[in-house]
């Protein structure tokens, strides 16, 4: 396994994901970054219980302390650990990393896909209101491209299949139809949201929104 290229999640200064990093970026930002000048990130040490039979009980952490590279390296690896080996030591590889002099919370612009045009709409056709499955429903474009018309949201509706075929390259009015709603654009999303999957049990515990942890690597 290539450790240095494991996922790392970064954390904001008041404990609110940012996004990843790897191992190896993550131990980058602890020393300061690139250049050594910048805020060094800070680690999270979680200490979690074992019972009898070694199982690791990853829901309720014992201890949970952010802790700077000098501190870092010096930490026992456990056997629930992935390690970093180096010619003379064996570091244990960050899972979770904290940014503690930056509290900001950038956001995100959801792309108009399939997927969030149906979610926005609530997979209702907006054209006859009828509740679609995936397999029934489609995407619209109200002003068709071959009139101009965009791929955004403003521009795009959720539609059954038949109806979407039958428009074809005419516009609501041309084709006798009518808008339930007018179409827009979602507000702008926290970038926190865009992590669907904890790729470390660890994760969840910063994630309220993700319960589904990817891979258990220990």
């Amino acid at each position: 396994m290539n450790v240095i290229n494991q996922p790392v999640l970064c954390l904001n200064g008041v404990w609110q994901a940012l996004g990843t990093k790897t191992v190896k970026e993550a131990l980058i930002a602890m020393l300061g970054g690139e250049k050594g000048n910048s805020p060094a990130a800070m680690a999270i040490d979680m200490v979690f219980p074992i019972d009898a039979d070694g199982n690791v009980d990853w829901n309720n952490p014992e201890y949970t302390q952010p802790v700077g590279w000098d501190e870092w390296r010096k930490l026992p690896v456990r056997e629930y650990d992935l390690a970093i080996h180096t010619s003379n030591m064996e570091i244990r590889a960050p899972r979770v990393i904290i940014q503690p002099n930056y509290s900001k919370m950038p956001t995100v612009q959801p792309r108009p896909t399939k997927e969030a045009i149906r979610k926005r709409d609530g997979g209702i056709c907006q054209y006859t209101g009828e509740v679609l499955t995936w397999k029934d429903g489609n995407i619209d474009h109200v002003t068709p491209r071959s009139q101009g018309g965009r791929n955004t949201f403003e521009n795009m509706v959720w539609c059954h299949k038949d109806i979407n075929s039958k428009k074809a390259d005419k516009t609501p009015k041309q084709a006798g139809l009518t808008l339930i709603r007018k179409p827009f654009a979602p507000k702008s999303l926290p970038i926190s949201s865009t992590i669907n999957v904890a790729h470390h049990p660890s994760w969840v515990h910063f994630l309220d929104h993700v319960t589904h942890v990817k891979e258990v690597v220990a």
